[in-house]
């Protein structure tokens, strides 16, 4: 991934766009978890509209389930039913990430155009990225 690929937004711009198209990856990080968690709901709903299939088009991985093999895993399985999927990573601490972690993530992201499908935030905790 391309660091140019790379764009900050505020809460409100990422909003707007989750209204009008889906796909891609997002860093939540800032001081307000209940913004973040509250984006993540926004995201959710308009993702995985349909309640009966949230269960496959919502896939929720924190940090004590989280290895690049189970994201990869998440990205490559299709959606059900529906023409999108969420994947949310929630609590990670990139402080304790090693160079090399970093950079499997960065692949594996760099995954998604080809899997576009896929919506993918990762929410870090306040006091969990510097």
């Amino acid at each position: 991934m391309a660091t140019k690929d790379i764009k900050i937004m505020t809460e409100a711009d990422f909003r707007k766009k989750i209204k009008d198209s889906f796909g891609g990856a997002y860093l939540f990080f800032g001081d307000e978890d209940y913004m973040k968690l509250n984006d993540i709901r926004l995201a959710s709903s308009l993702i995985c509209s349909e309640p009966a299939f949230e269960l496959f088009n919502l896939v929720k991985i924190d940090a004590t389930d989280f290895s690049a093999e189970a994201l990869k895993n998440a990205i490559f399985t299709p959606p059900m039913m529906s023409d999108n999927k969420l994947i949310c990573v929630t609590g990670l601490d990139f402080s304790e990430f090693k160079t090399s972690e970093i950079d499997e993530l960065c692949d594996i992201l760099s995954l998604l155009p080809d899997y576009d499908y896929n919506t993918v935030i990762l929410c870090c905790p306040a006091d969990k990225f510097d």
